[in-house]
C-alpha cells in the first residue's frame, strides 16, 4: 500500500548529515542499511504519524507482510505484537523490530513512506508511526492527533533491541473514547537514549 505521509519536513534537524550515529558503539550505519545484528542506539531520527484516514488508500492497509503477522497495520508496542511503522528501504530493512523510547514501544516496519524515502536520499532520518485502528478511521480528529504527536525535535530508536525494555501498550488514537487523542499519556520524553544497549 502506498503511503501519503502526514509529515512536518524538519530539515534543521539532520541538515548535512551524512550517516545516523550509532550511540552505543561509536560506528556509522552505511547508507545501504548494513550492520550486525548487535543492539544499536540511533541517534536525529524524525517521527511523524499516519493512521486509517491518511494512509494511501484509506483503510489498514501495509506494503510489506512480516512473518507472524496479518494483513493489516496495528500493534500494541509490546515485542511479539510491535506497532506498524513505515520508511525508507536502507534506512531499515523490512520488517526490522525497533524500539521506540518516545513511546515506550517497540515497531516494526512493514509500511511505505514516500516522504521517508525523499529524506532518506537526501540523508534525513525518518519514520512514520501507525496510531490506528485496523477497525475504523477518525478523519480530521485523528489526523490533528498525529500531528500533536509528531515531536518538534529529533527523536531516538533503539534498532535490534533486547525484548525485555518498558513496554506501554496504550492506544495512541482511540475515536470511542474521551479525549480520542493521547499524547498527554502516551508520549515519554525524559529517556536515557544510552541506558538500552548493553
Amino acid at each position: 500500500m502506498l503511503r501519503t505521509t502526514f509529515a512536518l519536513l524538519f530539515t534543521s534537524l539532520t541538515a548535512g548529515t551524512s550517516a545516523m550515529v550509532l550511540r552505543d558503539t561509536g560506528s556509522v550505519l552505511a547508507r545501504d542499511g548494513t550492520t550486525n545484528n548487535t543492539c544499536q542506539t540511533v541517534d536525529a531520527v524524525q517521527f511523524t504519524f499516519f493512521g486509517w484516514p491518511d494512509n494511501s488508500p484509506p483503510g489498514a492497509g501495509k506494503a510489506y507482510t512480516c512473518p507472524g503477522r496479518g494483513p493489516s497495520s496495528g500493534g500494541t508496542g509490546t515485542h511479539d505484537d510491535p506497532v506498524t511503522i513505515a520508511t525508507a528501504i536502507g534506512e531499515l530493512n523490512k520488517c526490522d523490530t525497533i524500539y521506540i523510547p518516545y513511546l515506550k514501544k517497540y515497531g516494526i516496519f512493514e509500511g511505505y513512506c514516500q516522504q521517508c524515502i525523499d529524506d532518506w536520499n537526501g540523508h534525513k532520518y525518518h519514520i512514520d508511526i501507525w496510531t490506528g485502528s485496523s477497525q475504523e478511521g477518525g478523519d480530521q480528529d485523528q489526523t490533528g492527533c498525529e500531528w500533536k504527536f509528531t515531536p518538534a525535535t529529533a527523536q531516538t530508536i533503539v534498532r535490534n533491541p533486547p525484548p525485555g525494555l518498558e513496554v506501554n501498550t496504550g492506544s495512541l488514537y482511540d475515536k470511542n473514547t474521551q479525549p480520542t487523542c493521547h499524547k498527554d499519556t502516551q508520549t515519554f520524553t525524559n529517556y536515557d537514549a544510552g541506558s538500552y544497549c548493553h
